[in-house]
């Protein structure tokens, strides 16, 4: 019927593609914040992350540790990063990786693994660079 909007799951407010836009959406208003609203997000990811798509999940990491990477996350942030992080499958992890490897800026999560490696492998091609690698994460 004109007018009316089509609801996947009404008992779900992460059902299509809609509530999957909308928790990206928040989470990029969140990530610029100082206050309430970013551990009332973080909540609300944690408590809902199960249903959160894969796709939309590795947006919402990799603009987090962009945003780390900036300095412009609080510290909050981090902390959710990390544990989305270890839930997600390591085809996931190497995807956001590689996402961020070009801002050539430290890495945000894992500070004691050590050294980063001096080569990585972006759009099929081998890049070599030592600290301009650093934002590539070892893998577990």
């Amino acid at each position: 019927m004109p007018g009316e909007k089509y609801i996947a799951d009404p008992i779900s407010p992460l059902s299509g593609i809609d509530g999957q836009l909308m928790i990206a959406a928040a989470v990029r208003y969140c990530l610029g914040r100082q206050s309430y609203i970013v551990p009332a997000c973080i909540d609300w990811l944690v408590r809902w992350w199960g249903k959160v798509e894969s796709q939309t999940a590795m947006g919402i990491v990799r603009d987090i540790v962009e945003a780390l990477q900036q300095g412009t996350a609080e510290t909050e942030w981090k902390d959710f990063a990390q544990w989305a992080w270890d839930k997600m499958p390591e085809a996931d992890r190497s995807e956001i990786k590689q996402a961020v490897a070009w801002r050539q800026k430290p890495w945000p999560l894992f500070e004691e693994f050590g050294p980063m490696p001096t080569t990585v492998t972006l759009g099929g091609a081998r890049v070599a660079g030592g600290a301009a690698l650093s934002t590539i994460a070892p893998s577990r």
